[in-house]
């Protein structure tokens, strides 16, 4: 840590941007100014940027909220003010979902806590004053910008982009600690029957639709036969 913010030199290379990675070369965008990078999950998982898979999350923090998983990230951002130990600043995050999937039916943010004295590690976001959630759809295979007044509030369904408003030392910090930094391992949860949007649902369907198409070719054998 060279840093002196207590954060690992992995966010000090970075800029007010961060690739999603795994291969998606679209990139996470705070404010200028801001230093965004990767998380310790992230880091962990040998990864290039803030998405983590499934598998990473679930055995890098705890079993995960029912739902199935639409995009999952985490990173820390570095360098917000601390001039008042009593109130800290909130900071904007622009996060493309992962490649092919949008918003879902019945959309959950869930935020990982992993000192919440009420034993509950992943909690829904709070949203307030200071913690908000907005979406957008992506334009050109990028999303809006953090300051584009295109954002609607809340989560969208159907919308590939999400803006979270997360304050220092607020309910949605992971540090729960107004020091200049938010951490933030996070994820967007949707209904198991309704989460095929994007292009990894698509497996269930066709084997349906296979197993009926053979229903009735043996349907109309037998009808052929008798």
């Amino acid at each position: 840590d060279e840093s002196g913010q207590g954060v690992a030199d992995r966010s000090t290379d970075q800029q007010s941007s961060l690739p999603v990675g795994s291969g998606d070369t679209r990139e996470l965008e705070t404010l200028p100014g801001l230093t965004i990078g990767q998380g310790e999950v992230a880091f962990a998982s040998d990864k290039d940027g803030a998405y983590v898979d499934e598998d990473s999350m679930e055995t890098s923090t705890e079993t995960l909220p029912e739902g199935a998983m639409i995009s999952s990230y985490n990173f820390e951002v570095v360098g917000l003010p601390t001039s008042d130990p009593t109130q800290g600043h909130s900071i904007p995050v622009v996060l493309p979902l992962k490649e092919g999937q949008v918003i879902p039916a019945n959309p959950r943010w869930y935020k990982y806590h992993p000192n919440n004295a009420e034993g509950e590690r992943w909690v829904r976001f709070v949203e307030d004053e200071r913690n908000k959630l907005h979406s957008a759809p992506s334009s050109g295979n990028s999303c809006p910008g953090v300051n584009s007044e295109v954002w609607e509030s809340g989560l969208v369904v159907g919308y590939d982009c999400v803006k979270i408003t997360i304050e220092d030392g607020g309910p949605n910090d992971a540090d729960e600690t107004i020091d200049g930094i938010v951490q933030d391992p996070s994820l967007l949860l949707g209904d198991e029957e309704s989460s095929g949007g994007g292009s990894t649902g698509g497996g269930g369907g066709g084997s349906n639709c296979l197993w009926l198409l053979w229903s009735l070719l043996l349907l109309a054998g037998c009808r052929r036969r008798y």
